[in-house]
């Protein structure tokens, strides 16, 4: 599994060593959840205004959360996010030195902080009993296996109305999980409006092109002024 060599060392850990996890407020006062990455990321933060304070422990929580974030994404590959920060744990768990604790708790600290500017809390939840499904056949390629198959996800929210539509796998589990997610993206964008995630994801997507293209004026700009000054054509 992705968190068994973290497991191997948290097993190992003693009370005086959960004892000072405490302490630092990296380890919450309840088992942590699937969204645990988003539940610490204040205390992380907290702890980056004082690096003197970071210890190999908290460089140990913080690649844990950042496995089980990476169990989280949707836009990018899990397999290749988690091998990465297994990778680095590898090569940074036998640091010594203070500054090389602090350098590599800080990198890996700002992907959970960025997360943060996205907020999650108002996305609706889904009740069983809101939802009218139903199964119909599959059509496109595929042969008999789609065409005379019903895994073909047809989900309607009875309160508001929004159906979706989910065929996207020959598994029925697979896509009644993916109609649920669709659909909760429909009544958080028709319900928070531009306080939805896609709405949220979609200004900081564009805030980042923003910026890229004024660097690439700036750059541009600064060049045109040094060759004029070096007088090159």
């Amino acid at each position: 599994m992705q968190l068994r060599e973290v497991a191997e060392l948290e097993a190992n850990w003693t009370d005086d060593l959960h004892h000072e996890l405490k302490s630092t407020g990296i380890l919450a006062k309840r088992p942590l959840q699937k969204n645990a990455a988003t539940n610490t990321f204040c205390a992380i933060a907290t702890c980056i205004t004082d690096m003197s304070h970071i210890t190999k422990l908290d460089v140990l929580k913080l690649y844990k959360n950042l496995l089980r974030y990476g169990q989280e994404l949707k836009l990018t590959d899990k397999d290749y996010f988690c091998e990465r920060i297994r990778y680095e744990f590898r090569k940074n768990r036998g640091l010594q030195e203070q500054s090389d604790i602090s350098f590599n708790f800080e990198k890996g600290a700002v992907l959970l902080i960025r997360r943060s500017h996205v907020d999650y809390s108002r996305v609706p939840q889904l009740s069983e009993s809101d939802l009218e499904e139903q199964f119909v056949r599959g059509s496109g390629p595929g042969g008999q296996a789609t065409n005379k198959t019903s895994n073909c996800v047809v989900l309607k929210h009875i309160p508001t109305g929004i159906v979706v539509k989910c065929h996207e796998t020959r598994s029925l589990d697979q896509n009644r999980k993916k109609a649920r997610d669709y659909l909760i993206t429909k009544l958080d964008n028709l319900l928070n409006g531009d306080s939805s995630v896609q709405a949220q994801i979609k200004a900081v997507e564009s805030k980042k092109r923003m910026d890229k293209d004024r660097r690439r004026e700036k750059l541009n700009k600064l060049k045109a002024e040094w060759k004029q000054r070096e007088s090159i054509e």
